[in-house]
């Protein structure tokens, strides 16, 4: 009787590893998975910031925080620019004289864009 229930106590705890077993396969596969999507996400990452690699190779992943940050800074510099830009093409066209029709002489024009290139000069 004793040889029986230890016979039945192995396949029990047989079963139970094999049912443990599949579980962290599962387990493995998730991770697997999560990897693949995170190196697919990073590879992509890394080529919308640096540009298509040659061919068999590929970008290193340690330095595109670095790599963002100066997009992000060269983003908000350009529309500083574009900003500034706007702002005194606005000046500009409120400054300029028109007649009744809405019309502006070519001699005024011409004087206008020479203060407009002025300005952007002094802006450098």
């Amino acid at each position: 009787m004793t040889d029986t229930l230890d016979v039945n106590k192995i396949k029990l705890e047989l079963q139970q590893a094999k049912l443990e077993l599949q579980e962290a396969k599962e387990e493995i596969d998730d991770y697997y998975k999560t990897m693949q999507r995170m190196k697919e996400i990073l590879t992509k990452t890394a080529n919308a910031l640096k540009g298509e690699p040659e061919p068999l190779r590929s970008h290193d992943w340690s330095d595109l925080h670095v790599v963002a940050d100066k997009v992000k800074k060269r983003a908000s510099n350009l529309q500083n620019s574009v900003d500034k830009v706007m702002s005194a093409l606005k000046l500009w066209l409120e400054a300029m004289p028109v007649d009744v029709d809405m019309k502006v002489s070519a001699s005024q024009l011409e004087f206008h864009l020479k203060l407009w290139k002025e300005y952007l000069k002094s802006e450098k």
